[in-house]
């Protein structure tokens, strides 16, 4: 079961994300051994049953109040509030494969997606993800950041890229440099 916290009572939480979603907070409060320090009822209230097989990696709140969670194996995943459900959101990831994703990231109304087959967006108001991979010759991402003048990718082979553009096009910045002439049998 997936909880969110209500209250002021605010801690940090590993992988989990919340870009101003107004209104909600995602914390614990736990000691070295992974003990309470502390509970008041209401702390925690449930927001659905458990969402389709597969671990969750990330979660991210935007502000709009709309949540998404990734997962190992099974793409995207966006809560419905209506129905107090989740609902896959994997229109336009690779079909017929298992989709890792690994991080999210947002930028201004655009959703980020760090996955087994490359960074994906989502933009507001949209229902599709859209590749951003020109550039990227390790396409298993599983990390996103940014600065004011780019965004980065981090990849499963040790790789970091930066995009001016968003994405649009990437150039590798850290990590092995694998060329053909570099590599012989004998």
């Amino acid at each position: 079961m997936l909880l969110l916290k209500v209250g002021g009572y605010t801690a940090s939480f590993a992988a989990v994300h919340f870009a101003e979603a107004e209104g909600l907070t995602c914390s614990v409060s736990a000691n070295a051994v992974g003990r309470p320090l502390e509970y008041r009822q209401p702390l925690w209230i449930p927001i659905a049953d458990e969402p389709a097989s597969g671990e969750i990696t990330d979660l991210v709140a935007l502000r709009d109040g709309a949540l998404y969670a990734g997962t190992e194996g099974h793409g995207v995943l966006r809560f419905n509030q209506a129905d107090r459900a989740w609902d896959e959101l994997n229109d336009g990831l690779p079909n017929n494969e298992y989709v890792f994703v690994y991080d999210f990231l947002t930028l201004g109304n655009t959703l980020y997606a760090a996955t087994s087959h490359g960074v994906y967006r989502l933009p507001r108001n949209s229902e599709r993800w859209e590749a951003r991979n020109g550039g990227l010759t390790d396409f298993y991402a599983t990390a996103l950041a940014a600065s004011a003048d780019w965004t980065f990718a981090g990849t499963w082979e040790g790789r970091i890229y930066r995009s001016p553009d968003r994405g649009e096009s990437w150039e590798q910045v850290y990590g092995a440099f694998m060329k053909a002439e570099s590599v012989a049998a004998r």
